[in-house]
């Protein structure tokens, strides 16, 4: 999960997912670095959105790059303005 946000008890995330066959047109496909802990190319998917509770998360894994984390962003913005 790519958290977005935090909010007084609950996390606004978006799934990752290593299935790359299955890659939309919002979905961004990340590669594995050092930084974000990610193992193989994933999908980050901004179609989605999902608040979960603060509470099933143990530990973080890694971080985005800027650059990643602006195309999500990017993706995300396409999204809801296509509605």
């Amino acid at each position: 999960m790519l958290i977005l946000t935090k909010t007084k008890e609950d996390y606004i995330t978006l799934p990752i997912s290593s299935q790359l066959q299955h890659q939309g047109v919002y979905d961004h496909v990340v590669n594995p670095t050092i930084e974000n802990g990610i193992k193989i190319p994933s999908l980050i998917r901004a179609t989605k959105i999902t608040t979960l509770s603060g509470q099933i998360f143990h530990k973080k894994l890694g971080t985005l790059n800027p650059e990643d984390r602006t195309q999500v962003k990017e993706k995300m913005k396409q999204f809801v303005t296509s509605w």
